[in-house]
């Protein structure tokens, strides 16, 4: 029975794009790989473990795979688009992984090193291999929007992470270009994130994460605020679509102001409070509103 309740859903996800479960599982592979290298090697590079990176990036990959496989599950038709589309994003982020995998075993922790040959030749190939992985997100986006069936509220919430991951895309376009990433001298742990200076990776994480975060968001209220009709409930989903799109926006501009996120300036933090209070006022008026319905 256990094994049944594994392979049906693999099955099933098989059938839908055989490419986005290659992705899927190649991110996990590399995962295991990466906690393996984590555990033997221990080679570091400014306090930080040369593993560190294929580990987040490995398990970005996978649950961006497992995201769009769920979410093109809802578009009907466009089959042959649907189809290179994946095809496309599973060669490109199959090629990025794969660069950093090896600039991990050349002990260089930054992918878009550019020390040697080599390492040119594989900064060239990540930085071209991205492009089909974001532009997946893009089709995708704009089939789901086009698509009548979705279903309520948690549609919304669908349409609204697709959007602000494309969004975070740009932030990771942007670091392309020479001196928009810091050194790798004193980062947070894990995350690696400057802490004396702006970064725009930060913006960039919290982007493309909207792809999951969103839909889980829209999946909530849709549980537990039964109570509120669907047009309050879609509303408690744009607020907090929108909340997300001003956070995201805030780091960017802290970070192209080079200001760290650990160290705020009294403008950001101020910046910050009214978004945390528009956010919170919003909600509160939205959910009232049901009761003050249910008094007229």
């Amino acid at each position: 029975m256990a094994i049944n309740q594994i392979r049906d859903p693999l099955y099933e996800a098989w059938r839908q794009e055989p490419a986005w479960v290659l992705l899927a599982a190649f991110g996990l592979i590399s995962l295991v790989l990466a906690v393996t290298g984590l555990c033997l090697d221990p080679r570091s590079t400014a306090d930080a473990y040369l593993w560190i990176k294929p580990c987040k990036f490995s398990i970005s990959i996978a649950t961006y795979a497992i995201s769009l496989l769920w979410l093109s599950g809802y578009v009907k038709g466009h089959a042959k688009l649907l189809r290179a589309t994946a095809i496309a994003a599973c060669v490109g982020g199959g090629l990025e992984l794969s660069g950093i995998l090896l600039q991990t075993l050349h002990g260089i922790k930054l992918h878009f090193d550019t020390t040697t040959a080599e390492s040119l030749c594989i900064s060239m190939v990540v930085r071209f291999a991205i492009l089909p992985v974001a532009l997946a997100a893009f089709i995708i986006y704009c089939l789901l929007a086009k698509q009548r069936n979705l279903p309520p509220v948690v549609g919304l919430a669908m349409k609204w992470g697709m959007l602000l991951t494309i969004v975070g895309f740009i932030p990771g376009m942007m670091m392309l270009m020479p001196g928009l990433v810091p050194g790798h001298a004193h980062g947070v742990p894990l995350l690696g994130w400057s802490t004396v200076s702006g970064d725009l990776r930060a913006a960039h994480f919290v982007g493309i994460h909207a792809l999951q975060l969103l839909p889980i968001i829209g999946c909530l209220i849709k549980r537990h605020c039964w109570r509120l009709t669907t047009r309050q409930q879609e509303s408690l989903v744009s607020n907090a679509g929108g909340t997300y799109f001003s956070i995201f926006s805030l780091l960017c501009w802290q970070a192209l102001r080079s200001e760290s996120l650990f160290a705020p300036s009294a403008l950001t933090a101020s910046c910050l409070a009214i978004i945390v209070i528009y956010c919170v006022t919003n909600a509160f008026i939205i959910y009232c509103s049901h009761y003050a319905a249910d008094v007229c």
